[in-house]
């Protein structure tokens, strides 16, 4: 849903090509804002309504995604950031975006990383080794955290890695132990 409740984003499914279609909530209206293509496993609006971003599929085993953005009433969508493994977050002041990447450059490794809302200033956050590929990613409202799923942790079923953006570290939260 957008930042200021009047259009909500959806992906139609068409035998496994995805179109975005952007719906007025008021008069319960339909637009295709990007027709159908590839595989679009997620979508975002920018923080000030103004873009939509989404993540698609650029090979056809749905293995290598790039993220794009486009008008939110419709336009040329321009990739902004190659290779992103997660669903996007922003930043709780509009300026940025975070993601995840995996095994690139490193195989077997994660990176938590950040970067402009044009793709631009790239910075990585976080390496670890991977054991689990987190899909979904959420910046906390304060600005300080990022948090995302991780994979049985210890001896848990599930927990939620803090990665601080201030110190550097990740601080897991830890789900009913086994």
């Amino acid at each position: 849903i957008s930042p200021d409740g009047r259009y909500l984003l959806t992906v139609k499914d068409d035998k496994g090509r995805n179109s975005l279609w952007l719906r007025n909530v008021a008069t319960a209206s339909d637009t295709e804002v990007i027709p159908p293509s590839a595989t679009i496993p997620s979508v975002a609006f920018s923080p000030d309504g103004n873009y939509i971003y989404f993540r698609k599929a650029e090979n056809a085993i749905n293995s290598d995604f790039s993220v794009y953005r486009a008008p939110v009433l419709g336009g040329t969508p321009q990739a902004v950031v190659r290779d992103v493994d997660s669903a996007i977050t922003f930043s709780p002041d509009g300026r940025r975006m975070a993601y995840i990447r995996a095994n690139d450059p490193e195989t077997g490794k994660y990176r938590l990383l950040s970067a402009k809302l044009d793709g631009s200033d790239e910075k990585v956050l976080y390496i670890a080794p991977m054991n689990f590929l987190a899909r979904w990613l959420a910046w906390s409202p304060d600005g300080k955290k990022i948090a995302y799923p991780e994979f049985q942790p210890g001896n848990a079923f599930g927990g939620i890695n803090l990665f601080d953006l201030d110190t550097g570290k990740i601080h897991t939260l830890a789900f009913a132990d086994k």
